[in-house]
């Protein structure tokens, strides 16, 4: 069954399948490396590694981490986005990466044959991509809203990352929403 991804207009509030333009994602380097804020040449701020996670404010620490900046899809549900305190609450998101970077990968991603990577068609203005699901991160509700959000998934996409989730989370079988070529 073959059907369109993509609402013409955004829905007007963030929802569950909307795609975000160039959203920061990260992670913890290896070995963990902790890092302290310190005072460099002309008062200027710095980071500098640190023998010791040391407890800042409210249980959080400062690491070195790495990562990439890319588009996003936002998987936190509709429901909960209207709840998510604006200043403090957060929001699930993975990444979208565009299908040729997937190499030989591409054609079974598709083909829908890979449960972590949902294959997302003709994003409006970007082109097809592949949602990550091995890469969800929580960010700041706050940070989110100053991203622009490019396009909102139809019911029936909504439906196919719903299939997809519990395709890899929970390990079951999904059906098909995109047919290969």
């Amino acid at each position: 069954m073959s059907t369109s991804w993509w609402l013409d207009e955004l829905f007007p509030d963030l929802s569950q399948g909307d795609i975000l333009e160039e959203m920061l994602f990260t992670a913890p380097v290896f070995p963990p490396t902790s890092v302290a804020r310190g005072t460099g040449k002309g008062g200027k701020e710095i980071w500098t590694p640190d023998s010791q996670f040391k407890d800042a404010k409210g249980g959080k620490v400062s690491t070195l981490a790495e990562g990439r900046v890319a588009s996003g899809l936002v998987l936190s549900h509709s429901c909960e986005l209207d709840k998510v305190d604006k200043k403090n609450g957060r929001v699930t998101v993975v990444p979208i990466l565009p299908i040729s970077m997937m190499g030989d990968k591409q054609e079974e991603i598709l083909n829908q044959e890979i449960r972590a990577l949902l294959p997302l068609p003709d994003i409006p203005g970007v082109g097809t991509c592949v949602a990550d699901l091995r890469l969800p991160v929580a960010l700041s509700r706050s940070y989110i809203d100053t991203r622009r959000r490019i396009c909102s998934m139809t019911d029936d996409a909504r439906l196919r990352l719903h299939a997809q989730m519990a395709g890899f989370f929970f390990r079951v079988k999904w059906p098909k929403l995109v047919e290969s070529a």
